[in-house]
């Protein structure tokens, strides 16, 4: 069993390094390539307009004349940026689909394989249950660190890329924050504790879900479900029509359901981020509840996973 976990948490583990890395590489290539296409266009206005331009071309001619007096070799972006510019390419957003069901899998399957396979009323006979329950639940909550470690490795190579807080812009970026009365110190570690509070909040749904289903790979596959479902009430219900009905906001508002989505996480909002935060914590703690009433009955759930 523990040869599974490892090879399990190995895979996730690679396939977040590897979303690290693009991140990284592609943000190096796209710095070089602007860096490089300034020093080519540099060169080929400097010292050869006459045959990149025609004589008679003035739009190219004032071009090359304006870009060699006034163009400046592009430097890097500070560090706030640059985390961003890492945290959002392309195909970092692909994380924002897969991270429940990585997450998910690689916390919950040792509880799985035990509850199907018959194995949990073995374990039982040496532990009582709640003892095993809480121990489950506790060691699996440990994943929940994965995407934290993640973001902090970016935002690590981030200052890194821009050599320490970076030359250009540096107090543009500040300014977004200082904008909206955000101290950084706050915004920064309840971020964080997001993508915890929304991990736990994953894991318990993989429990739940385990409950009943006869099938270790189809209790995934519900589990899985489940989130998009719970993700579409949340948005659908808490996020247009309560706030329609009883607040009177228009349906075509799109504000409000942005904040119970369970995607904004990801696009953490400076102006409500509090209002974010806490509506992670209140998925988690609904969420632990419904788990342990769930679990509550012993007998319930020896039965419904009798081999």
């Amino acid at each position: 069993m523990k040869r599974k976990i490892n090879v399990l948490l190995l895979i996730v583990v690679f396939i977040y390094l590897g979303f690290y890395v693009n991140a990284v590489v592609v943000n190096i290539k796209e710095y070089n390539f602007s860096v490089n296409s300034y020093k080519i266009t540099m060169n080929n206005c400097s010292n050869h307009i006459d045959k990149v331009c025609k004589s008679d071309d003035t739009s190219c001619i004032d071009f090359c004349k304006n870009f060699v007096n006034n163009a400046n070799e592009p430097k890097r972006y500070d560090f706030v940026r640059t985390f961003f510019d890492l945290f959002y390419q392309s195909e970092n957003l692909i994380l924002q689909n897969i991270s429940p069901l990585l997450i998910g899998v690689v916390a919950v399957w040792p509880f799985i394989c035990d509850l199907k396979s018959g194995n949990i009323k073995n374990k039982l006979t040496r532990i009582n249950y709640k003892k095993y329950m809480i121990k489950n639940w506790l060691s699996s909550l440990k994943y929940t660190l994965i995407i934290p470690v993640f973001i902090t490795l970016l935002f690590v190579s981030a200052l890194i890329l821009s050599r320490g807080v970076g030359t250009q812009n540096i107090s543009e970026s500040f300014k977004f924050f200082t904008k909206y009365n955000v101290n950084l110190f706050v915004f920064i570690p309840t971020w964080l504790l997001c993508f915890i509070f929304q991990g736990i909040f994953w894991i318990n749904l993989f429990f739940i879900c385990a409950k009943r289903s006869k099938n270790s790979i189809i209790s995934i596959i519900v589990s899985y479900l489940t989130y998009f479902g719970c993700g579409l009430f949340s948005e659908v219900v808490f996020g247009i029509l309560i706030p329609a009905l009883f607040f009177k906001v228009s349906f075509k508002n799109p504000i409000i359901s942005n904040y119970f989505s369970f995607y904004t996480i990801w696009a953490y909002d400076v102006k409500y981020y509090l209002l974010i935060f806490l509506y992670q914590i209140l998925l988690c703690l609904i969420s632990t509840l419904v788990l342990y009433k769930v679990y509550k009955n012993k007998e319930e759930v020896l039965v419904l996973n009798e081999i």
